[in-house]
C-alpha cells in the first residue's frame, strides 16, 4: 500500500516523489513515517475535541481520516517488517542451527537423570534406614543416661560421674542421629551434585470440587478466566451462555 510523502506539510503527488527519489533529499523512510503520523495525529485533534459530530459532513471527514489512519498503519507495519526483516532471518538461522542441539543435550541429560534415579533411590533407601536405627539408639542412649543419673545418689561420686559420661554419650549419638538424618545421597557433578529432589504435580480428579476451591481461593482470577471463555465462545458465535448475560454493541469499523 502506497504511503502519503508529506513536504512542509503537503502531501507530494507522484512527479514530485519521483524527483525526490535515489539521490533526492527525502529522509528514511522511517521517518518519513513518523512525519506522516505526526500530521495525522495533528489533524485528529482538530476533528477528536470532544465534541459530537453534527453533521454528513463531519461524519465524512472523519471516515476519511479513518482510512488514512489505516493506511498509516498498514505503511507503518510494512516498514517494521522491512527494517525487522535482516534480524528476524538472523535469529531463525541462529534458532535453526541451536534448537536441535540444545534438544539433544536435554534428551541425553533427562536420560542419563533416569538411569541415575533408581540407584540413587536405593541409597537414600539405606541413608533413611541407617538414620532411623541412629535415632533410636540416640533416645536408648537418652533414656540410660536419665535412668542412671536417677539412680545415681547426691554423694555417690563414682554413680554421679558415669551418668554424666553416659549424659555425653547420648548427646554425642544425638549429634550422629541429626547428621544421618541430613544425609543425602548424590552422584559428584561439574559444579553442581545431582540428588533425587521431589518434582510435584496435580491431576485434576474432581473439577466440582476444584471449582469450589479455587472459587474460595482466588475468586476474581476464576472470574477473569471465565470472562475469557465467555468473550472467546461469544467472538466464535456462540450467544447463549449459561452465567453471562451477552449484549451487543454497534461498533464503527
Amino acid at each position: 500500500m502506497a504511503m502519503m510523502v508529506l513536504q512542509n506539510g503537503r502531501a507530494l503527488n507522484d512527479e514530485e516523489k519521483s524527483r525526490l527519489g535515489i539521490g533526492g533529499n527525502l529522509p528514511p523512510a522511517r521517518d518519513l513515517h513518523a512525519l506522516h503520523i505526526e500530521e495525522l495525529m495533528e489533524q485528529a485533534q482538530g476533528f477528536l475535541d470532544g465534541e459530537p459530530i453534527a453533521n454528513q459532513a463531519q461524519a465524512d471527514a472523519v471516515g476519511v481520516l479513518i482510512g488514512m489512519l489505516r493506511q498509516a498503519k498498514s505503511g507503518a507495519e510494512e516498514q517494521r517488517k522491512i527494517e525487522a526483516k535482516p534480524f528476524d532471518d538472523g535469529k531463525t538461522e541462529v534458532q535453526a542451527f541451536w534448537t536441535p542441539l540444545k534438544s539433544r543435550i536435554e534428551l541425553a541429560e533427562q536420560t542419563a537423570k533416569r538411569a541415575l534415579a533408581p540407584f540413587l533411590a536405593a541409597q537414600e533407601a539405606i541413608a533413611a534406614a541407617a538414620a532411623t536405627k541412629a535415632r533410636e539408639e540416640a533416645a536408648e542412649a537418652q533414656r540410660r543416661a536419665q535412668a542412671a543419673l536417677q539412680a545415681a545418689s547426691a554423694n555417690d561420686l563414682a554413680a554421679r560421674e558415669q551418668a554424666e559420661q553416659l549424659l555425653k554419650d547420648a548427646s554425642k549419638a544425638d549429634r550422629t542421629a541429626n547428621k544421618a538424618e541430613k544425609a543425602k545421597p548424590m552422584a559428584a557433578g561439574l559444579g553442581r551434585s545431582v540428588s533425587l529432589r521431589s518434582v510435584w504435580s496435580a491431576l485434576l480428579v474432581d473439577p466440582v470440587a476444584a471449582l469450589k476451591f479455587y472459587k474460595q481461593q482466588q475468586p476474581e482470577a476464576l472470574r477473569q478466566w471465565l470472562r475469557e471463555q465467555a468473550d472467546r465462545d461469544v467472538r466464535s458465535g456462540v450467544r447463549k451462555i449459561d452465567g453471562f448475560t451477552i449484549t451487543e454493541e454497534r461498533c464503527a469499523q
